[in-house]
């Protein structure tokens, strides 16, 4: 294809709204690093800035991201609390993504999450939600800033992944 002004002025587009999509989703991430992390339970031990034991009735919170479970162990990078694995049954999740937007609401058997990177790996009769629409797995990786997902499904047990899908006009609803 010969390089023209039409060629050029689509470049040019296309890199300021790729700059312009990475640097809105780089805020959103920092915005969600910056807002601190709560952690809550019957009790808690271990040795706070490596690892803990957060056990009974456990609920975490940061920014908009809910997260429940029986139990979490909790690991420390340096000064930031890198990596969360959740169990219980199930663990729930709960994501409010804005006004006029319905939450994203998610249970799994296990939960890994990296607050950093605002990453949760579901783990064990994964289902997630929005709306009227439903992504279920043995595994579903979710970012929490960009929305991407990946569902995996279950070799031990022959499962499939399953979406289900509802739009506005009607079309797949039962």
């Amino acid at each position: 294809m010969p390089w023209n002004k039409q060629s050029s002025l689509l470049l040019q587009i296309t890199i300021f709204f790729s700059i312009t999509l990475s640097s809105v989703i780089l805020l959103a991430a920092n915005s969600l690093k910056e807002q601190g992390l709560r952690i809550e339970a019957d009790g808690i031990r271990g040795k706070i800035g490596e690892q803990a034991l957060a056990e009974g009735s456990v609920s975490l919170e940061q920014g908009t991201i809910q997260l429940r479970a029986a139990s979490m162990h909790i690991d420390w990078d340096e000064k930031d609390i890198s990596l969360v694995t959740a169990t219980g049954s199930p663990v729930k999740i709960e994501k409010t993504m804005g006004p006029n937007m319905p939450s994203v609401t998610a249970r799994s058997e296990k939960v890994i999450f990296y607050p950093l990177d605002q990453i949760l790996i579901l783990i064990g009769k994964a289902n997630l939600k929005q709306d009227e629409n439903t992504f279920v797995g043995h595994e579903i990786h979710y970012d929490l800033v960009t929305g991407e997902l990946k569902a995996i499904s279950g070799k031990e047990n022959n499962k499939r992944v399953e979406i289900m899908w509802n739009s506005d006009d009607g079309v797949g609803k039962h």
